[in-house]
């Protein structure tokens, strides 16, 4: 077994996103606390149980996408979550990102 198999996170990560590209619903935000102690904006979605912690990259997309600037508006409209490869401490690595929920034509 996958170490995501046996420690499953309730979090988004990107080996979740990579092959399915979903689109979701946003059910609810609210403010959680992680494990190294800070506070951050997440979202929880009508389609899954798995959330998305949001960075400052995610929340700017999605206010975009939505055209609100007040994340409490957000319930109720659909993103897509995709993998994109982002620099972090010097390496390349996969990270979830916030896509536009309707594929480019």
């Amino acid at each position: 077994m996958k170490r995501g198999q046996v420690f499953p996170s309730p979090f988004f990560k990107a080996d979740d996103v990579a092959a399915s590209e979903p689109v979701l619903t946003i059910k609810a935000v609210s403010t959680e606390l992680m494990s190294d102690s800070t506070e951050r904006r997440v979202l929880a979605f009508q389609e899954t149980d798995k959330k998305l912690v949001l960075n400052k990259t995610n929340w700017t997309k999605v206010a975009d996408l939505t055209k609100e600037d007040d994340d409490e508006r957000w319930i109720g409209k659909k993103i897509r979550l995709v993998v994109e490869r982002v620099a972090f401490k010097g390496d390349l690595v996969d990270a979830v990102r916030v896509a536009n929920p309707d594929p480019p034509f």
